[in-house]
């Protein structure tokens, strides 16, 4: 491979565009809904935004579907050089897990070490993991996979929300969280009348927050015991908490059995469980984001700020505006 494709020397050049590098085993879902809105969010403002497709490991890929996908040009053809495009953004998506070829991972930390804005979609995340990126500390993982990124990368915090966005490192577990991901992409580079008109052509009424959930249909794993069956459900349903009864019918449990389970495990009554992940999952939102405490209350569950209040009060010996300002506080010294 020429070594040219990975000479990134700092140019006068201005970052432009956004470049889509897809690998063998992309989801067409993911490829359309990472395609469709920025090409109509460029349709719709007339600007020059150059929208670049690259396939690895050739210019024609297949998905995970069995359908043959033709790119713009060949990942090994692109150059990111001084006398061309260098682009605002890199997309990464589809692949495999783990075991990369060494030219692919060069290219990622290339990319990073010139601070060039890199999201990763799906199966994608492993590779920037692979790559050992310093400031991928946590990442979007798809639910079904968690467990697996975690026994590969141990030192990496893998969410199950629907996107993480960093201040460089973005990550989505793809399938249909694709479009938060690629609307925030729009909205970096484009404005608010754009985003709305992208998502009115796409007939998209609302655009779900990052700290989302992922929701399985029923518990993650059917092989694990009731109890773990039902942690996982009250897990992946924080931002809209459901009813004890169906979970208890999802993990096949009755009420009297589950309140046994729960009292032996954790010396906690399930609605006290639930309860308990709700607020840890609102402190670290207080603790790791900038949402306004209005906004934590809602994405994890609690109907008013006063019982927000009152039960983070009990939980934790102090309110949610005293862990934001003790925050602030510490930024500011």
């Amino acid at each position: 491979m020429p070594e040219t494709v990975f000479d990134m020397r700092k140019s006068s050049v201005p970052h432009s565009g956004v470049d889509i590098i897809v690998i063998d085993g992309v989801s067409l879902i993911t490829m359309a809904l990472i395609v469709r809105p920025l090409r109509y969010a460029a349709s719709t403002t007339h600007q020059a935004t150059p929208i670049r497709t690259f396939g690895w490991p050739n210019k024609v890929v297949s998905s995970c579907d069995g359908i043959e996908l033709t790119l713009d040009d060949t990942f090994q053809n692109s150059r990111y050089v001084a006398d061309d495009i260098e682009p605002h953004t890199v997309i990464i998506c589809g692949g495999w897990q783990g075991n990369y070829p060494p030219a692919l991972l060069d290219f990622v930390r290339c990319i990073y070490a010139n601070n060039i804005r890199i999201f990763s979609v799906g199966p994608a995340t492993w590779l920037l993991a692979e790559a050992g990126l310093e400031k991928l500390t946590d990442c979007a993982v798809h639910w079904a996979e968690a467990g697996r990124f975690l026994r590969d990368f141990p030192s990496i915090r893998a969410t199950e929300q629907i996107a993480s966005f960093g201040h460089q490192l973005c990550s989505s577990p793809g399938e249909l969280a694709t479009l938060e991901l690629s609307m925030r992409i729009v909205g970096d580079l484009f404005d608010t009348a754009t985003c709305e008109a992208v998502l009115d052509k796409m007939l998209v009424d609302r655009i779900r927050q990052p700290y989302f959930q992922q929701v399985p249909v029923g518990p993650r794993d059917a092989n694990a015991d009731p109890f773990t069956q039902a942690l996982s459900l009250m897990e992946s349903n924080i931002a809209n908490p459901q009813p004890l009864e169906r979970i208890f019918e999802l993990c096949g449990l009755s009420r009297r059995q589950c309140e046994r389970l729960f009292k032996d495990k954790l010396s906690l009554a399930p609605h006290q469980a639930y309860i308990e992940i709700r607020l840890k999952r609102a402190k670290s939102l207080l603790e790791e984001t900038d949402l306004p405490i209005k906004d934590i209350h809602t994405a994890c569950g609690f109907a008013t700020p006063a019982t927000f209040n009152r039960l983070f009060m009990r939980a934790f010996s102090k309110r949610p505006s005293d862990v934001r300002r003790r925050l602030d506080t510490a930024d500011a010294a």
